[in-house]
């Protein structure tokens, strides 16, 4: 789920502490965050447009590779 990211609970105004693990990830740093913000928009409508979350839709795109089986994901809450 990107450390977070593919469930869209944050935005170009989350602040990551210093003492934050996903401070120190480039994916949450800089343009690259913004870039994955954006690209996080664009999955957010592609999802509703099938009745999904972001969430949802990340996970079954995962499942729906051939070469993919299964997937292990690290929900903590289900929303």
């Amino acid at each position: 789920m990107a450390n977070g990211l593919l469930s869209g609970k944050y935005h170009k105004n989350s602040i990551f502490p210093k003492n934050y693990r996903r401070s120190h990830l480039p994916l949450f740093n800089g343009t690259l965050y913004h870039e994955a913000l954006e690209t996080i928009k664009e999955l957010k409508v592609r999802a509703s447009c099938d009745d999904m979350s972001i969430s949802q839709y990340s996970i079954n795109w995962a499942l729906s590779q051939l070469n993919v089986l299964s997937a292990i994901v690290g929900i903590k809450t289900s929303q």
